[in-house]
């Protein structure tokens, strides 16, 4: 999916040219805290360090059991379920270490810079800086590799330029998987994507879109979401 949204930002270049300052513009704007030298990237996981990936994970496990374990009856839900409740930071780390444990999803993780995830206004946003010149050419079908080429020959910077790709909304549980409503947006730089524009622009179904958005998180089995400020409120199986 990565590779698909990076292919839309180099169509709407090569489909604008009448404004391609502006589009330029547009799809290139990276996040406030990837730009700033003292914004919290610089305590974000090393997405490229096994290591650091795997402290991560065992520091956002263990904060999950403890609160678990921390439950009380009668703190529990009616249907014997527990609160948990993470922050932003926590979130990312989350979803970080469970990208590596699913093939689909291992992509980001090659490909991306850095990954932030940023919870504000009951949306939750999930976004990565990445190089279009990296991603592999042989992962791409020859009419992706046209389309990037000719993105590439008209501008010829996009190559090495950072671009910025998100994915913003309200996030439900379904089937202990975290997935994103009809309503959500995919971001390219500062340019917003309904899913039916995704949609017309890939030729696939809003359905099947929805489908690759959606998240499975190992560490837990998701029965319901909440958002609450900058906090991520899930509420799990206590078994």
């Amino acid at each position: 999916m990565v590779r698909k949204l990076i292919i839309i930002s180099s169509l709407l270049l090569v489909g604008g040219t009448a404004y391609t300052y502006h589009y330029w513009l547009q799809l290139t704007k990276v996040p406030e805290w990837y730009q700033s030298e003292n914004s919290s990237i610089n305590q974000a996981i090393n997405i490229k360090d096994t290591s650091d990936i795997q402290a991560a994970k065992t520091q956002i496990t263990d904060k999950i059991q403890q609160q678990i374990q921390q439950s009380t009856p009668e703190s529990n839900n009616s249907n014997n379920s527990v609160d948990i409740k993470l922050n932003e930071q926590e979130i990312n780390q989350l979803l970080i270490t469970n990208f590596v444990d699913h093939s689909n999803q291992k992509e980001i993780l090659q490909v991306a810079k850095s990954i932030q995830t940023t919870v504000k206004d009951d949306t939750i946003e999930i976004g990565a800086a990445i190089t279009p010149s990296q991603i592999p050419a042989e992962s791409l079908t020859k009419s992706q590799k046209k389309v990037l080429d000719q993105a590439f020959n008209i501008f010829p910077q996009l190559k090495n330029q950072d671009v910025y790709i998100g994915i913003q909304g309200q996030p439900r549980a379904q089937n202990g998987r975290l997935i994103f409503d009809s309503n959500s947006k995919i971001k390219v730089g500062n340019v917003s994507l309904d899913i039916n524009e995704i949609s017309q622009r890939l030729g696939l179904s809003p359905g099947k879109i929805r489908q690759k958005l959606e998240l499975e998180l190992n560490q837990i089995n998701i029965q319901d979401v909440d958002l609450n400020g900058s906090d991520v409120i899930f509420r799990v199986a206590n078994f």
